[in-house]
């Protein structure tokens, strides 16, 4: 329980984080709540959009102040140090239906 609470709060050692997604998820969600961000923002057109490209995201992640200052800088220079190298092996490392289905019509 202990960890939680640190993770919470902002943890100072990233090796806590294996895999407490949610814990993540629910500390992010009460620092938007307290900074002013509400489920219904979602409906919202004057809204800017989320990014699709994940990559752009995770830009838009790493460069958030306030992604820093709720999850703690160690913590969040953790998630995209983790996100950029799940990218990089999704880049390098898979094959897509498409380039599948391109290969196969070339052949």
């Amino acid at each position: 329980m202990v960890e939680r609470q640190e993770l919470a709060a902002g943890a100072q050692h990233p090796a806590h984080l294996d895999d407490r997604g949610a814990v993540v998820g629910h500390a992010a969600q009460r620092q938007g709540a307290h900074h002013g961000v509400e489920r219904e923002s979602y409906q919202a057109k004057d809204l800017p959009t989320i990014p699709t490209p994940l990559w752009d995201g995770l830009a838009l992640f790493a460069d958030s102040p306030l992604a820093a200052s709720a999850l703690g800088g160690p913590v969040h220079e953790h998630l995209v140090n983790f996100a950029r190298q799940e990218l990089e092996a999704f880049d390098h490392e898979s094959v897509i239906a498409w380039e599948r289905i391109r290969h196969f019509e070339r052949i």
